[in-house]
């Protein structure tokens, strides 16, 4: 019996160029929530940008991509970057002219401007990559992630000599940098051992490539069909594209609604 249900935000709840949830998307949030199911957005967003939608009220939620989760307000995990890390994923950045965004639990700016990255960070933010004239008061307190404009194939330039920090990315042009501890699927299972959860009694639905470890964590992993194709693979079932209300649809599938 499912019991809670993660749901990525962008390209999963909403479409990429949309500030709002179909009705259809709503509808099925709601009847969960009447079902007596908790609904936790998990996304790789700050908590202080993740969007509100009129009558929708998340149970919890999973941000920063696992490093940062709450329940009713309250911080029930948290896992920073190393501060090494953080100084050294800035040095590596720049030796490739590449500006860095960091994020506090109260926070985030970039170091100089960089147009990619603020394309990026414009999806989920209209301040964009904001460039802090105190980036590096900044980077003293706890950093749960940092944002690079950069493509796979430099991956390794900027995570060169790091001891204790990854990547994931649901974007071709830009990666989120985390701890190597961290990620959606590590948050999710904190979060299922505070509710004392299974991962059977769990489901979760995603589209991009830091949605795949999540997925794989519960009992039941859905893939939008816009998700690109290793979380298409890791799904225990595909649904219709974010743009055709694939979480109704879903949800309808499984009964839950």
């Amino acid at each position: 019996m499912v019991k809670i249900i993660f749901f990525d935000i962008d390209g999963t709840l909403i479409d990429i160029d949309a500030d709002d949830m179909s009705d259809k998307t709503k509808y099925a949030l709601q009847k969960l929530k009447e079902n007596k199911i908790l609904i936790f957005a998990a996304t790789g967003r700050p908590y202080y940008i993740v969007p509100k939608f009129d009558g929708i009220e998340f149970d919890g939620f999973l941000t920063f991509n696992g490093q940062l989760c709450l329940y009713n307000d309250e911080i029930i995990y948290e896992n920073h970057l190393d501060p090494q890390d953080v100084k050294k994923v800035i040095q590596n950045a720049s030796e490739i002219d590449k500006a860095c965004m960091a994020a506090s639990d109260t926070l985030m700016g970039a170091n100089f401007y960089d147009k990619k990255l603020d394309d990026y960070m414009l999806i989920a933010d209209p301040n964009g990559a904001k460039v802090l004239q105190n980036f590096d008061e900044l980077i003293k307190e706890n950093i749960y992630q940092m944002m690079v404009a950069a493509t796979k194939d430099q991956e390794p330039m900027i995570l060169k000599d790091l001891n204790h920090t990854t990547c994931t990315r649901w974007h071709p042009d830009a990666m989120d940098i985390i701890p190597a501890t961290g990620g959606k699927g590590i948050g999710t299972k904190k979060i299922l051992e505070y509710f004392g959860f299974s991962a059977d009694e769990a489901m979760a639905f995603g589209d991009g490539g830091n949605d795949k470890d999540m997925l794989e964590t519960v009992g039941c992993g859905i893939a939008m069909g816009n998700a690109v194709e290793s979380v298409k693979q890791v799904a225990n079932y595909v649904t219709k594209p974010v743009s055709e209300d694939g979480v109704y649809w879903a949800l309808k599938h499984f009964n839950l609604i």
